[in-house]
């Protein structure tokens, strides 16, 4: 009888928890040592989903991004020649630099978008500004690694630096590795104190054969917050944040780029989930605040079936065929994406000590799931957990 119990208590716990630990790393800030380290806390994949950006150097150091190598279980940290084009392109400085006295080039990587090293790309938006200088602009800049050197540049943005209610967000969205283009959002918020006012203008860029296209541009009350695509229905989510006291409620467009129609969906609060089905028909979206999940017809644009998942999830995506994944503070939730029942958790206790707060953490499609714990500690160290399904 022990032994039925104990093969029950197996079979049992194997339908529970199922996982392998491929990976384990800490990640922090360090602004002492060269190559400086300002980590994100916004992770995202690149490269074919073979590196995680990680973060990027503080202005004063050379302009640098950093990427965690999942193959080599190594970091690596690359240096675009930014400082060195505009030292080659004199007329691009702004007048009154030199009187600065600075030892470096007011010049930085703004944000990070894109890299795919079998193409030789990395995207970005490069920042020219100073607190002493008049106006900050911004640029779309490309650098091709084969060439060494950089292949485009184009101003997209300029703005007074006395001017403090209005500011920008760039939002990477995908590099296609098939059709060789990158996609990326860019919104301007003309006042950023008053809520009220749909004043923001978000424009949908893509980038391919050293082309910039503007594809679509709308107004919205809020900035474009998460970005998802699907490279087979040629569809981008591109999707606003709000909490449930905030007024208007979050939105979303849904971006067709073959007829470049874009269909304005809703969007729970808190919507730190999203994600398209691996054959596109469908889009998943799940709350943190209420746990409410969505499930909608990426073709209409209409919700067609509703759950109850569980609050502070920050991630949703697919680690395995047929497996659903909402990652929560509490633990890992594995749902069948068809029926929405759950079918395993997997409590992340096994892994962490202390508080648990799982903001950043990704799900690497159909490949596995990399949990961030940004409570780990210590002196701000992120823990990381590369886990496969089993």
């Amino acid at each position: 009888m022990k032994l039925l119990i104990g093969l029950l208590f197996v079979l049992f716990s194997s339908q529970i928890v199922s996982e392998t630990l491929q990976d384990r790393f800490s990640l922090n800030s360090d602004f002492n040592i060269r190559p400086s380290q300002y980590m994100t806390e916004s992770p995202f994949l690149v490269d074919r989903n073979r590196l995680l950006y990680i973060g990027k150097t503080i202005n004063i150091d050379v302009p640098s991004l950093h990427f965690y190598e999942f193959a080599t279980k190594s970091k690596l940290t690359f240096s675009p020649p930014i400082r060195e084009y505009f030292l080659s392109h004199k007329e691009l400085i702004f007048p009154g630099v030199e009187a600065l006295k600075e030892n470096y080039l007011p010049v930085y990587i703004s944000e990070f978008l894109f890299f795919d090293r079998e193409d030789g790309l990395l995207g970005m938006i490069v920042e020219q500004s100073h607190y002493k200088l008049p106006e900050k602009k911004f640029y779309f800049v490309v650098w091709n690694l084969e060439e060494k050197d950089i292949e485009h540049f184009q101003e997209i943005d300029t703005r007074k630096n006395s001017d403090y209610d209005r500011y920008a967000v760039a939002l990477p969205i995908a590099y296609d590795e098939e059709a060789k283009t990158a996609y990326f959002a860019y919104g301007v918020d003309a006042s950023l104190k008053n809520k009220e006012v749909k004043d923001v203008n978000t424009k949908v860029f893509s980038y391919s054969a050293r082309n910039l296209t503007l594809l679509y541009s709308y107004i919205s009350h809020r900035f474009p917050y998460h970005a998802a695509y699907h490279s087979g229905v040629k569809k981008i989510l591109i999707q606003t944040y709000a909490e449930s006291h905030q007024k208007p409620a979050p939105d979303g467009i849904l971006l067709d780029l073959d007829s470049l129609v874009a269909t304005v969906i809703p969007v729970p609060f808190v919507s730190y989930g999203t994600t398209f089905s691996k054959s596109g028909d469908r889009l998943y979206l799940c709350s943190a605040e209420n746990g409410n999940l969505w499930v909608l017809d990426t073709k209409t644009g209409k919700t067609f079936q509703t759950a109850k998942l569980g609050t502070l999830g920050h991630s949703l995506g697919f680690w395995k065929e047929g497996e659903l994944v909402w990652v929560r503070n509490s633990g890992v939730f594995v749902y069948d994406p068809i029926t929405l029942k759950q079918k395993k958790v997997i409590p992340l206790t096994k892994y962490f000590k202390g508080q648990i707060n799982v903001a950043g953490s990704l799900l690497i499609p159909y490949q596995g799931l990399l949990v961030r714990n940004g409570f780990e500690g210590p002196d701000g160290a992120a823990g990381h957990l590369l886990l496969t399904a089993d």
